[in-house]
């Protein structure tokens, strides 16, 4: 919590300098990237690299997020802490090969845990629960366990911030049998 609070303060700050400020924070990670940033209400908004924020691309970690929240609709785990075995493949990140829990592969990006349930949700189930949370263009394409890494899907940054919205003041739609 204490990280999230300094990085919410850095980003304070930085909405108070001028954008060359916030060009040279990402020019000095070298990263081409965008800030959008809205109230709840959408009465203010900030945009850093509107040509990017506009602009529909993969979703990748993010995505976490709705698979997430699809996995435990679907019943894949029974809360946030069962055990996920690791297959004993080694990967390029330490903390990936391990035994995971929701909540690990959420914090670590962990995209095996992931794919291990994208591979039990039809394509089917996914394009209609994206269709539900109106998320990016709703393209799931031919392979349901990597889309969102190498496939069809794309969003932009508003589109993220709206779905972020609807998910904090819990107005997603109610999930049943999809």
């Amino acid at each position: 919590m204490k990280k999230l609070f300094v990085l919410l303060l850095f980003i304070s700050s930085l909405l108070k300098a001028e954008d060359i400020e916030i060009r040279l924070v990402f020019n000095s990670f070298n990263v081409d990237g965008t800030i959008v940033i809205q109230s709840l209400n959408s009465n203010k908004n900030y945009a850093y690299n509107l040509n990017r924020a506009t602009k529909p691309l993969l979703p990748a970690s993010t995505f976490k997020i709705p698979n997430s929240l699809i996995i435990l609709n679907e019943k894949l785990l029974k809360d946030e802490n069962q055990i996920i075995k690791w297959d004993n493949k080694k990967r390029f990140l330490d903390v990936w090969n391990q035994d995971q829990t929701l909540k690990s592969a959420f914090k670590y990006s962990c995209v095996w845990c992931y794919q291990k349930f994208a591979k039990q949700i039809s394509i089917q189930k996914y394009e209609n629960y994206l269709k539900l949370f109106d998320y990016g263009n709703k393209k799931v394409g031919i392979d349901s366990s990597s889309f969102w890494l190498d496939g069809d899907i794309k969003i932009t940054a508003f589109e993220q911030v709206e779905f972020l919205k609807k998910l904090y003041l819990n107005n997603l739609p109610q999930i049943k049998n999809i």
